[in-house]
């Protein structure tokens, strides 16, 4: 767990790297996820990830630092993106009952939209 929290307060930094690292970043992040869900974590390998988003081992690790690093990201990035549209939502409503209506079909549209990220 303390990788995690480790990797997270590292990511706080990278919010001044160039645009092209973020964007390559992204991909890393989101080719993991897909193996990730369609091979699971512990039978995907660093190669079938770089062959998801044309990187090379290199570009991988120097992204990210271990694969279980790489892990964490994917499910910050997956929290992040589900939080901040909750959030968004959340501060526009005035009413309790309209709000949680809202929020549930926020919810059920975000899991539909990211099956990936939603699974358990």
């Amino acid at each position: 767990m303390n990788y995690i929290l480790e990797y997270y307060s590292r990511m706080k930094k990278l919010n001044t790297r160039h645009a092209a690292t973020e964007k390559k970043q992204r991909q890393i992040i989101h080719a993991a996820l897909a193996c990730f869900t369609e091979n699971g974590y512990s039978e995907t390998r660093i190669a079938d990830i770089c062959n998801r988003c044309n990187a090379n081992t290199g570009s991988i690790y120097h992204h990210f630092k271990s694969k279980e690093l790489l892990a964490a990201q994917v499910y910050l990035e997956g929290i992040r993106d589900y939080q901040t549209g909750f959030l968004g939502i959340l501060q526009k409503q005035e009413k309790a009952r309209e709000g949680i209506f809202t929020l549930i079909k926020y919810h059920l549209k975000w899991v539909e939209k990211n099956p990936s990220w939603a699974r358990p």
